[in-house]
């Protein structure tokens, strides 16, 4: 029987197979039997990064060529990939993830550098004809690989599987989608030391120094635009587990950039802080994200802040920011740019956000120092607020005492 005949045949099954297991488990927790199935699909070998090539409008309207990003996110994985991004034309083409995830930190970095240069990213697995990219003893697949030559595929987004880690690599891009039969699987997440520094580096704000992973997590979510409860509901899942988003989750945590999204107002703690977050995509559908807060601050009332990752010509000049309250005046915002993050704060009085909150929105209002630059305005909803705001001063402490307020 030829190569080519039994490679037809196997995909075949698999496909078979796989439907059945899409079609009964997603948006639920997959059986051991099923885990173990779904897990060896994927390869176990460091993640590969090479541009593939099929036919007309593989991967979309248009495009016929992409980044295959194939197997385990390991140490080092991040650095790859930024190389392999050296070449310029690289960066405009779509990346496509097959993988069981790996180092959490990795991915962040991944995410990171996917959002640097507002690239596309899908789930799919990319096929190659007579090209084994995980074998050293295809010479000529790895010289082939190595030259930057494209790789002759077949990209089959049915098939595609992003799990654990892979999650936080792939939400890094500016568009996402999602292909239907595809899987994307999360659970509680794993993080080593030299993770948790990688963790630090891509979301927090403040001055290095001790972070709440799961807090970390949350905010790397929200800053790329995606509903920081997806890691409340991967928490809740054992490592040795894979819980299968189904569609409406997909949809609901803001996975797939389809336009503007925007997450509820929820409550979250680091350490002493106590306060509400909400993810807010921007508003031109491109997938940037920005995370808008209100944080207890004792006697002087709640704070009130904004978190946005930069792009490069963002780092060029350090915008003014200020807050549009319902019913008050424009109050300006102590701006700091972090590692590649910029922040603004200002404490607002416990009743003006009450009275912000009978309002339809809560404007956060950029405007750059260089005059070739438009100011923007990026809204969060308040249809949510009155609600989880009553919730959060029951949890904010007296003023000196650390009890709770009332």
């Amino acid at each position: 029987m030829s190569w080519v005949r039994t490679t037809a045949i196997v995909s075949y099954v698999f496909a078979c197979v796989w439907a059945s297991i899409a079609a009964a488990h997603a948006g639920a927790l997959l059986a051991p039997a099923d885990h173990n199935r779904v897990v060896r699909q994927i390869d176990t070998h460091p993640m590969v990064f090479f541009v593939a090539k099929g036919p007309a409008d593989s991967c979309g309207a248009g495009c016929d060529r992409w980044i295959a990003a194939e197997g385990t996110l390991t140490p080092g994985t991040a650095q790859r990939f930024q190389d392999f991004l050296a070449t310029s034309p690289r960066q405009s083409l779509p990346v496509f993830f097959q993988s069981r995830g790996g180092n959490v930190g990795e991915a962040f970095q991944i995410g990171r550098t996917l959002r640097k240069f507002r690239m596309t990213a899908g789930i799919g697995r990319t096929v190659t004809e007579r090209c084994r990219v995980f074998s050293t003893k295809d010479e000529a697949c790895q010289r082939l690989i190595s030259s930057g030559g494209d790789v002759k595929a077949r990209l089959n987004l049915g098939q595609g599987q992003c799990h654990s880690a892979c999650v936080y690599a792939f939400i890094g891009a500016s568009r996402r989608h999602v292909a239907s039969g595809a899987m994307l699987g999360v659970h509680a997440s794993r993080i080593d030391p030299n993770s948790k520094q990688q963790v630090q580096a891509s979301v927090d704000a403040r001055p290095p120094g001790a972070v709440n992973l799961r807090w970390g997590l949350q905010l790397y979510l929200g800053l790329l635009g995606v509903d920081p409860q997806l890691e409340q509901a991967a928490s809740k899942v054992d490592t040795r587990r894979i819980y299968i988003l189904s569609r409406d989750e997909i949809a609901r945590f803001g996975i797939e950039t389809n336009g503007s999204y925007e997450s509820q107002w929820f409550p979250y703690q680091d350490g002493k802080r106590v306060g509400l977050l909400k993810s807010v995509a921007n508003q031109t559908g491109s997938g940037d994200g920005a995370l808008v807060s209100l944080e207890c601050a004792g006697f002087f009332g709640l704070q009130l802040s904004y978190v946005r990752m930069l792009t490069d010509d963002d780092l060029k000049y350090r915008p003014n920011i200020s807050f549009g309250l319902a019913g008050g005046a424009e109050q300006r915002a102590l701006v700091m740019v972090h590692s590649g993050v910029v922040s603004a704060s200002s404490v607002v009085p416990v009743r003006s956000v009450e009275r912000a909150a009978e309002g339809p929105t809560i404007a956060v209002v950029e405007r750059s120092p260089a005059a070739d630059r438009k100011s923007e305005t990026i809204t969060a909803t308040t249809r949510d607020l009155p609600a989880a705001l009553t919730k959060l001063m029951r949890l904010c402490p007296e003023p000196d005492s650390g009890r709770p307020a009332r």
